[in-house]
């Protein structure tokens, strides 16, 4: 149980990482655009969340209410906005 617990939360974590290495490497090395990197740090945070729910371990407010406020912009980039674009 704990081995599958601590392999799932590994591929959550390391996702996460990819996605910021992604964002933060040079423009012309980047293979994601912003609006999915920002989709797979949300969805691993809320997955590393629920592990941690599981488990019995609460938190992560400040972590939920950063990735709310950037799923508007998301949504706008996903519609059309060319990535890489700032506003």
């Amino acid at each position: 149980m704990v081995r599958r617990w601590a392999g799932d939360l590994r591929e959550q974590v390391d996702d996460a990482i990819a996605a910021g290495l992604d964002a933060t490497a040079a423009p012309e090395r980047r293979r994601l655009g912003r609006a999915l990197v920002r989709e797979q740090i949300a969805a691993a945070a809320g997955s590393i969340e629920r592990l941690f729910a599981a488990v019995g371990v609460s938190g992560g407010e400040a972590s939920r209410g950063d990735l709310a406020k950037h799923e508007g912009e998301t949504s706008a980039m996903a519609a059309g906005t060319p990535a890489g674009r700032r506003r």
